[in-house]
């Protein structure tokens, strides 16, 4: 089965550089290299075998036509082919179904089956976003910041960026958090860039966690906390080398035993349990 995840953005974005402070912090924030956006849409009709998709696929039901495609795409059922894949793709997205419309945007970005035409991609994915399809916001808004089949547009691509992350997209959220603490295509707010890092390093994105470490750190658009420094440094850093996430272990360990430097025994001790607390409740929500 083909990657379900799209490799977008080929160079490295928004690096964040901060003030000297007495703690003296780690001066790098965490980067946003080589993201990856969310899945392709799976399977609409996923209790139906393939050999039957194809009679309701040729009477038109856009479902049926969707999954077919996917079918082909990944060659479940049938023999693997780009170009059905496309065709499936194509008439579902005719009628409106937004999943199609992202897949077929994939299918033009990546020229899979069809030439690669990035202002396709942008059509179709313009088309799924404008519907609510959070996949096709987050890839929009890539088009948008590399200037691909359009004019680079930081602003644009933001736009589409913060409707993905309002349906919850993690790395999208990291993302937004680091606009507002650069002021890339946004004024520079390090309240708002707490919020997304906050909504992020929730849903345990390590580079989220990061970020929000290093604001309690630095007292940038939050009260200075060393204990909550600790705390989010400390769960960033158990996440490890994460090679999607641009972030290495030793920049997270490093902001960590660094505020604990700052803080007492017992703050230690209660901050300790805090990361403990954090990470179960974090984990408790994964599937």
């Amino acid at each position: 089965m083909k990657k379900r995840l799209v490799g977008i953005i080929l160079a490295s974005v928004l690096v964040v550089l901060v003030g000297i402070i007495t703690l003296n912090l780690p001066v790098k924030l965490a980067k946003t290299s080589n993201p990856q956006t969310t899945p392709k849409a799976e399977r609409l009709l996923t209790n139906l075998p393939t050999e039957e998709l194809l009679p309701l696929a040729e009477q038109g039901n856009a479902e049926a036509q969707f999954d077919l495609g996917r079918s082909y795409e990944d060659g479940q059922g049938v023999p693997l082919d780009d170009q059905k894949a496309v065709y499936w793709y194509q008439k579902a997205a005719e009628q409106g179904l937004a999943e199609a419309q992202n897949n077929l945007g994939f299918m033009y970005y990546n020229g899979e089956g069809v030439p690669k035409d990035y202002q396709k991609a942008l059509y179709w994915r313009q088309k799924a976003a404008e519907q609510g399809n959070s996949w096709a916001q987050n890839s929009l808004g890539v088009m948008y910041f590399q200037g691909q089949g359009v004019s680079k547009d930081n602003q644009k691509a933001f736009y589409w960026w913060q409707k993905s992350a309002e349906q919850g997209n993690t790395f999208i959220q990291s993302l937004l958090g680091n606009m507002y603490k650069e002021g890339e295509g946004v004024p520079q707010d390090n309240q708002k860039a707490v919020y997304w890092y906050q909504k992020a390093a929730e849903q345990g994105d390590a580079n989220a966690q990061y970020g929000l470490g290093l604001m309690y750190g630095l007292g940038q658009g939050v009260p200075q906390d060393y204990q909550l420094a600790y705390v989010w440094a400390s769960l960033a850093a158990a996440q490890g080398d994460q090679k999607s996430s641009g972030l290495g272990y030793e920049e997270s360990a490093e902001l960590r035993d660094l505020a604990a430097t700052k803080l007492t025994p017992a703050q230690l001790t209660q901050a300790q349990k805090w990361a403990r607390d954090w990470y179960q409740k974090i984990n408790a929500k994964k599937p």
